[in-house]
């Protein structure tokens, strides 16, 4: 019997798991599973939502030019060099669509959002993965990109700082793989995590500076609306008036952007609970590698628990033994089968069961 068929490949792709959060026998988990902001959004941003409410019969502004301008303001950008969409996620779906066809190239580095790939492939095209070295920090090798470059490749996506690895790569290595790159060639830089790094306005500066280069970041992690679902992307106007064309026709809801705007405005509060991740990452991982775990140089607001020899415990072993303090995680497998768990970190209360199943 006949049926539809979906496009090559797509099946192929392995279904995003989301992290968890419930596990039987527990009743109130300790959700670390999901990288979300576990201070909350602005008292300001809960209010602007609850006081949007009555205008959600009405269509939202296509353009959201408020929000543009208020983006452009707070980060010391250009505003027509500025597009909003419905989660960061929406955006790499909408450079795909707007630049990619059936046959050509998109790169993007093993251990990385898994994303790309699922979304390169339902356009029909190669994803194409250039491998990070563990055993050098999870960077990568220029040589090698450049060696993956074809003239079918349209676009390569790094996030930085990177998921799962919370790797951060510096400005100048960016400067660098841009100079391999040719004109035609997208570098998509996706900064979820940016604001828990000491990257800077490095990507913003680059996209900035040359017509291929495009940042997207979200308002899902620093400043806590996840559930909001608000993205947007900084870069060369002609890219943008493609994205633009094929991205949904109201990108964002009146609560989002409401939230959004009224976050903003409180730059206080994004500061402090960026601090205060911050502050809890860097105790938390500094005991762990005292007592010998493997965790590559975070830079968002998780951590890699790697499983090498020198751990004191198995995978199975830390696994078990947070998941009976009702601590919930994000299991991953990296390229060559290495399993790994990725540790959002929460409050201080919420990481110290963390810490007494890891240091026994």
């Amino acid at each position: 019997m006949s049926r539809p068929i979906p496009n090559p490949g797509v099946m192929d792709v392995p279904d995003y798991v989301q992290g968890a959060s419930t596990a039987p026998g527990i009743k109130d988990p300790i959700k670390l599973s999901s990288n979300e902001n576990v201070y909350g959004p602005s008292p300001l941003a809960v209010k602007a939502i609850r006081d949007s409410a009555d205008s959600v019969h009405l269509y939202p502004e296509g353009t959201g030019s408020t929000l543009v301008q208020a983006l452009g303001k707070y980060w010391d950008i250009p505003s027509d060099r500025i597009i909003t969409t419905t989660g960061s996620d929406q955006l790499i779906l909408v450079i795909l669509r707007a630049f990619m066809r059936p046959g050509d190239d998109g790169i993007f580095l093993s251990d990385s959002f898994a994303k790309y790939k699922s979304y390169i492939t339902g356009i029909g095209g190669n994803p194409i993965e250039v491998t990070r070295n563990k055993d050098a920090g999870f960077d990568f090798n220029l040589d090698e990109m450049k060696s993956a470059l074809t003239p079918k490749t349209k676009i390569i996506f790094l996030d930085n700082p990177g998921n799962p690895t919370g790797v951060a790569i510096p400005g100048d290595k960016l400067r660098a793989l841009h100079a391999i790159l040719p004109p035609e060639t997208i570098l998509v830089l996706d900064e979820a995590y940016i604001e828990y790094s000491d990257i800077g306005r490095a990507g913003l500066d680059l996209a900035a500076e040359h017509q291929n280069v495009i940042v997207f970041r979200t308002f899902s992690k620093a400043f806590g609306l996840a559930g909001m679902r608000i993205g947007w992307a900084f870069g060369p106007k002609e890219i943008l008036a493609a994205m633009n064309r094929v991205r949904t026709t109201f990108p964002m809801t009146i609560p989002s952007e409401a939230a959004a705007l009224a976050a903003l405005s409180d730059r206080a509060h994004v500061e402090d609970s960026v601090a205060a991740v911050k502050r809890t990452r860097q105790d938390v991982v500094g005991q762990l590698r005292a007592r010998g775990w493997s965790i590559p140089e975070p830079s968002g607001n998780f951590f890699l628990l790697r499983f090498t020899g020198t751990n004191p415990m198995t995978y199975e072993q830390a696994d078990q033994d947070l998941i009976k303090r009702g601590v919930l995680v994000r299991p991953n497998v990296l390229k060559d089968g290495e399993r790994v768990l990725r540790i959002t970190v929460g409050t201080d209360a919420q990481m110290k069961p963390v810490l007494d199943a890891l240091l026994g």
